[in-house]
């Protein structure tokens, strides 16, 4: 299903971040990260050894970018999610250590709010941040998420 949603998408107009020698080499990835806030507008950040980043990831066979937040957000944040309409594409270029991999994230952004705390963070080494969007501009790793929470805030 997710496959499918990202294969009719266009993705030669979205902006693209990062950097790649050869594009074609690089492993597609569909990514789906929330832009989750609280009663304060503040939004949650997963922090890990590799960096800062919104909650989300690559999306699993058969999940919906949605499914995909609301499962990462429980496991790396201890949250559940509630998505909104808000949303917004982008591609970033990535190489990964741990896997020697080029990556071409294609990325879905989806806005959405904390509607409770499901449990602790169920994945290793994860810890929760709730940071103001200027800081979370500052803080996160990579740069079509720190360009996403500055669209999202102009909303």
């Amino acid at each position: 299903m997710a496959a499918s949603f990202f294969e009719t998408l266009d993705w030669s107009g979205v902006p693209t971040f990062g950097r790649c020698a050869d594009p074609t080499s690089s492993v597609i990835r569909p990514s789906a990260y929330g832009l989750i806030q609280d009663e304060h507008r503040r939004l949650a950040l997963a922090h890990n050894s590799e960096g800062v980043f919104l909650p989300g990831g690559g999306i699993e066979a058969g999940e919906t970018p949605a499914q995909a937040i609301a499962r990462e957000s429980l496991e790396e944040c201890g949250l559940v999610a509630r998505l909104g309409a808000w949303t917004l594409y982008a591609v970033q270029f990535v190489y990964s250590e741990k896997e020697q991999t080029h990556f071409q994230k294609r990325s879905i952004f989806i806005g959405g709010e904390c509607d409770r705390f499901g449990a602790l963070p169920t994945e290793p080494g994860y810890e929760l941040r709730w940071v103001d969007h200027e800081s979370a501009i500052r803080m996160l790793s990579d740069e079509s998420q720190r360009w996403a929470v500055q669209q999202w805030a102009k909303h």
